[in-house]
């Protein structure tokens, strides 16, 4: 025989499905049809429609209906819906499907009369047909449920053939399609139908739900993993068979015993089993998220048809009106079941899972005080509601608190800490530093059992297994690291923790860059100062050395010391205003001067006075600093007139003496070309005026953003602020890290 692929066996599971729900549909239909639209309701039978070929209107009360020979009195028994829930025995049963018979002949009947509560007699038109048109909303859902379980139950078979839990499901997905269309059949029948087909009908639901509930309690014993001897499963369905047989025997006669404890103890007993598999996957995440998908599922469907069917049915109460629609409850279930054995999305689970498992049980235990209230004290349905909240908040609020402890996830660490740690991994002394820091970061968060490198790359975080493992890419600076088992193998890595990790990593790139940018600065700063150093105090010492005479040594240290103070000041990082500046500047150019017997005259004009940077201050000092010794050494000068203004966001200096001149040096001398580079480091301009005798020079250098720190420190300031906002409220601690 040719091997099926999986949706070849789908799709003829599908057809088979089709196939035998068409059958319940056209069962249905076949049956003689009078619109007899009846319900018991105020201790009557009440018309709700008017009948097939009669003027009877709606709200007339029929008492009973004849066929010419005897008269059939409608008692509410006439209208159960479902006999296995309701009858107390089976000799009520065997009465019950007596009753269905006779009332089926008298409405073939061509006599056949209704008696309204006058004890006028009225006829009515038989069709051999029950138009589709005509069955209820009810009937569909039931169809429609039967297919919808068969067909998701056969397709976790197709593709998980050597799976037991998929061959169980399959079976029991069978066991859904029997007893809802079944039942779709009979429990909206219009009155009444043949009695043995009634019998057989009502029997063989009683056989599909018997089924269902065994391969229930099958499929706990072997998934999400396997509890005992792989024949055990088996057992629970040839019991489920046994007791069939047995019940259909006659040598039981309570209706409670046979039909419904039996589905009663297979439902306890899928809880016991359900907590064995919970005891049983602690260390298995993947098992646990899958039975999760489980009892989720299990739990919202079970609790709500208990309480909307076996609980009223254990008390008596009629459920027929509903039970049509409550099989809809089955299909949350085949989903749940299909998800968890197909393990689809399980690392999507632990966010609302205990959620959704709080919400039930609140809800089961406000119903059982609403129906215990209701019963004990006889209060209304209004009053019955009101009081159970208020009790069932008294019982819930504590248990949910110690459930919530247990089942919620722990508490990752607080977001300051991340920024503590993310600082501390960023600037590490070294790559196998920041490698250790950055695995025990995410050790701490997820607890893994498992942590090791991995050759991962890219630029994303990937969740693999179904949640097993977590893949967080390395870099050059970082390796790859693979995390498996989270929480020590209690649950699977989700798209939360993957997003956690995306923003780690956006923190710790963030801060990387902060760290390099700032790293950048500080190196430019020290090879400027290594560069001043070379260039303006050691030529001046280097020159004081060779120096025959006092004086020029002096003037040589003296400069040399003028340069160690201006670097000094860079480096405290403190800005300098322009009063402060030119009075130290005059102050040393006129000793300078006087030594070689040179007269200054200095004005300056500070009506603004802003705070200059590093920048400004160090460049503008060493321009006047290098016209003053031009001055001294190559313009046989007796004179020098220094003009400073400061205004308008410049500062404007005019520098003339009454020397030999430049003698070409305008066109193409070093001493200019050094001039012209400094001033365009500043953005600023240098102009050669024309004068009778000796050099004037004009210095325009513009003031905006003077307020700018050393450059070094303008990169902290740029740096810090940023990872601060990213990170909180610790950004003194990377002022200590920086600064040392």
């Amino acid at each position: 025989m040719p091997r099926l692929s999986p949706l070849a066996w789908l799709a003829l599971a599908a057809l088979l499905g089709i196939a035998f729900s068409s059958a319940n549909i056209w069962l249905a239909t076949q049956q003689p049809w009078r619109n007899l639209d009846l319900r018991w309701q105020d201790n009557a039978a009440t018309l709700l429609s008017t009948p097939l070929g009669s003027d009877l209107p709606a709200g007339t009360i029929i008492i009973g209906i004849t066929d010419g020979n005897q008269l059939l009195l409608l008692q509410p028994e006439d209208f159960i819906e479902e006999p296995d829930g309701n009858l107390p025995s089976y000799s009520a049963y065997d009465r019950f499907i007596e009753r269905q018979q006779k009332l089926f002949l008298a409405i073939q009947s061509t006599d056949f009369r209704l008696v309204d509560q006058h004890g006028n007699h009225h006829t009515t038109e038989l069709q051999d047909y029950r138009p589709a048109s005509d069955l209820p909303p009810s009937f569909w859902v039931q169809i429609i449920v039967g297919l919808s379980a068969w067909v998701i139950a056969a397709a976790v078979g197709a593709f998980r053939p050597k799976e037991a839990s998929a061959r169980y499901l399959t079976l029991s997905g069978a066991s859904t399609l029997l007893f809802a269309s079944l039942a779709a059949v009979y429990s909206t029948r219009e009155l009444a139908i043949n009695g043995a087909l009634f019998r057989t009908l009502s029997d063989l639901n009683f056989l599909g739900g018997l089924l269902f509930a065994a391969t229930l309690v099958a499929l706990l014993w072997t998934y999400p993993k396997r509890l005992g001897p792989v024949r055990v499963p088996n057992l629970f369905l040839a019991a489920a068979l046994v007791w069939f047989s047995l019940q259909q025997t006659g040598l039981i006669d309570s209706m409670m015993l046979g039909r419904r404890w039996p589905v009663l103890l297979a439902m306890l007993a899928s809880f016991a089993l359900a907590y064995l598999q919970w005891r049983g996957t602690r260390e298995d995440p993947l098992g646990r998220a899958a039975l999760q998908w489980l009892l989720i599922s299990w739990l919202l469907t079970s609790s709500a048809f208990c309480g909307l069917i076996f609980v009223p049915q254990f008390l008596g109460m009629q459920t027929g009106q509903i039970q049509g629609y409550s099989f809809l409850l089955f299909l949350l279930l085949y989903v749940g079941l299909a998800f968890g054995i197909l393990r689809y999305r399980l690392f999507g689970l632990g966010k609302w899972w205990s959620r959704v498992l709080s919400s039930v049980l609140a809800l089961v235990i406000i119903s059982l005080f609403d129906l215990l209230f209701a019963m004990s004290l006889q209060l209304s349905n209004e009053r019955a509601l009101g009081l159970a909240v208020i009790a069932a908040a008294f019982v819930w609020l504590p248990l949910r608190s110690t459930l919530w402890d247990r089942l919620a996830q722990p508490a990752r660490l607080p977001r300051r800490e991340w920024f503590n740690e993310v600082v501390q991994i960023s600037f590490a002394s070294n790559t196998a530093q920041r490698n250790q820091a950055w695995q025990s970061l995410l050790i701490r968060c997820f607890d893994p059992l498992h942590c090791e490198t991995s050759d991962s790359t890219g630029s994303d975080v990937r969740l693999e297994e179904s949640g097993l493992h977590l893949q967080v890419p390395g870099d050059a600076d970082r390796k790859g690291l693979k995390l498996s088992y989270a929480m020590g193998g209690r649950r699977l890595f989700s798209l939360e923790d993957r997003a956690l990790v995306r923003e780690l990593l956006d923190m710790l790139n963030h801060a990387r860059g902060s760290r390099d940018a700032f790293q950048h600065g500080v190196d430019s700063e020290r090879a400027r100062i290594a560069r001043d150093l070379h260039d303006n105090i050691g030529s001046s010492l280097l020159a004081g050395l060779h120096r025959k005479d006092l004086p020029s040594t002096r003037q040589s240290i003296r400069g040399a010391i003028a340069e160690m103070r201006t670097i000094v000041n860079g480096l405290t990082g403190r800005n300098t205003e322009v009063a402060v500046m030119l009075a130290d500047l005059r102050y040393e150019c006129e000793s300078r001067l006087s030594d070689v017997d040179i007269s200054l005259e200095w004005v300056h004009d500070t009506r603004e006075n802003p705070s200059l940077p590093y920048g400004i201050y160090q460049n503008f000092v060493s321009i006047i600093r290098e016209i003053v010794s031009n001055v001294i050494n190559h313009a046989k000068a007796t004179r020098l007139t220094v003009t400073i203004d400061c205004a308008d966001g410049k500062l404007v200096a005019m520098m003339e003496d009454d020397g030999i001149g430049l003698n070409g040096a305008r066109k193409g001398g070093h001493g200019l070309l050094n001039l012209h580079r400094r001033m365009e480091e500043l953005g600023g301009e240098l102009v050669v005026l024309d004068a009778d005798s000796g050099t004037a020079l004009q210095l325009t250098i513009p003031l905006a953003g003077s307020t700018l720190r050393h450059p070094a420190d303008s990169l902290a300031a740029q740096t810090l602020p940023d990872i601060q906002s990213a990170g909180g409220e610790n950004a003194d601690q990377v002022n200590k890290r920086t600064s040392a």
